[in-house]
């Protein structure tokens, strides 16, 4: 997308009436970018009660919030729990849990709010801070709305599992802070990039680095066996144990890096993350 492109759509979201809640920060996804977290998306672990991860576990830099725009439509499935009541607006009902897919123009995370929350019996708890989100479709009228609480146990749907846009949800946020997105400014005519620094102050694009890490493991050698190569090992989530006598889990992103012995030669073979129905892989 160009400079122009992504002022006239953002420029189309602000006529809505979520428009006075776009944070003014700006950043646009491309391809390669949106494939590996749809593909970091798919590796979330399954099967056990995940919690979502802090500011600080993300690395977070966006405290008043920040509008991804997709350069690339993505298919997202959610889990649909309420809706917009006809009679009162801005006011939300209850409706049976059901999935929904949507094809999405762009996510925003909004400024922080102070959010009501409960245990699972219904007891109160204190009132949280949390990061209110909207998927807009490419129809920008279809929004649909979720939260970030950061710390919060990960919601399972009707079938007992994460809806995909819980799962694209963990890795964007954690995407946008880890080493291998890199913000680079936005291409485009002279003029247009004077209108982006003008209209939006501060877009950047969201671009894959190439660069893993370079850190090498060596492997136990009780085996006896000796390695004639280095290898790259694929990103991937880890469970990690937090909280009171550590009895909370959240997941934790491990970004490609090089394993084997040092003083062998390097075997290269590209990762390519390609999309596919509801993710990439």
């Amino acid at each position: 997308m160009n400079a122009d492109q992504v002022i006239e759509r953002v420029q189309l979201w602000r006529r809505f009436n979520y428009g006075t809640f776009l944070p003014g920060a700006v950043v646009v996804a491309e391809h390669d970018w949106l494939a590996y977290v749809q593909a970091m998306a798919d590796a979330v672990p399954e099967g056990e009660l995940l919690h979502m991860p802090t500011e600080l576990d993300v690395l977070w830099a966006w405290p008043a919030g920040v509008c991804i725009v997709f350069a690339e439509p993505q298919q997202v499935d959610h889990t649909i729990v309420s809706q917009d009541s006809p009679e009162r607006p801005f006011v939300t009902v209850p409706v049976p849990a059901h999935t929904e897919s949507q094809l999405v123009a762009g996510m925003c995370v909004c400024s922080p709010q102070l959010s009501r929350t409960q245990l699972p019996d219904g007891t109160p708890m204190d009132d949280v801070q949390a990061y209110p989100l909207l998927w807009i479709g490419t129809e920008p009228g279809d929004i649909i709305s979720g939260h970030w609480l950061p710390g919060s146990a990960m919601h399972v749907s009707a079938t007992g599992v994460l809806s995909h846009s819980s799962r694209l949800q963990l890795a964007i946020v954690t995407a946008l802070g880890h080493r291998l997105t890199r913000y680079d400014a936005i291409t485009g005519t002279r003029p247009e990039r004077r209108r982006a620094e003008r209209e939006l102050p501060g877009l950047r694009v969201l671009q894959l680095s190439t660069g893993a890490s370079v850190r090498s493991e060596a492997l136990p050698t009780r085996s006896g066996r000796e390695w004639s190569r280095r290898w790259m090992v694929r990103g991937h989530w880890h469970t990690v144990a937090y909280g009171p006598r550590k009895s909370l889990r959240r997941p934790q992103w491990y970004d490609p890096y090089v394993k084997g012995p040092e003083d062998k030669p390097l075997d290269v073979r590209p990762t390519l993350w390609r999309a596919t129905q509801g993710g990439a892989s």
